[in-house]
């Protein structure tokens, strides 16, 4: 954990003196604008990498996993140049989800922390569908299998 913590501290300690330096001597601000995601990212990973180290506290997974996720999907932009961010907006609502299963799956099992993981992995699909299909379609789509489900459905 030491080590982990080190290097935490000396990526916020860089982006500190990084961004003193850049406001005191009026520098252009091209470095901050490519680091920001480090801010989301770092502390995403420490929480992530202190539940694995000391099994101890896994409600600092749903954090973890929200901010690492984040942070990834921004590292991404960031290298791509915001090209794609029409198709990785649906994947902030799947960090969010990630971030909550690890907590079901690490902890108690707890069957009601799905719904959420569900329902939000669904509003992602859903999005990513709309990229290629209009919304009256997949509104016609979801009307069509929620009937069927209505019309078949054991009682």
């Amino acid at each position: 954990m030491r080590s982990f913590q080190v290097i935490i501290g000396a990526v916020l300690l860089l982006i500190g003196v990084l961004t003193l330096l850049t406001n005191i001597l009026h520098l252009d601000y091209a470095i901050m604008d490519n680091l920001w995601f480090l801010f989301i990212l770092a502390p995403g990973l420490y929480f992530e990498v202190n539940y694995f180290q000391t099994k101890q506290n896994p409600g600092q997974l749903v954090p973890g996993g929200i901010l690492s996720g984040i942070g990834l999907i921004s590292l991404f932009e960031i290298l791509t140049q915001w090209q794609y961010s029409d198709f990785t907006s649906p994947l902030y609502l799947l960090a969010v989800a990630f971030g909550i299963y690890q907590l079901y799956y690490f902890d108690a099992k707890d069957r009601g922390l799905l719904i959420p993981v569900t329902i939000l992995c669904l509003i992602a699909l859903f999005l990513y569908l709309n990229l290629f299909i209009s919304y009256l379609l997949l509104f016609s789509i979801f009307l069509i299998g929620l009937g069927l489900y209505i019309l078949f459905k054991k009682r």
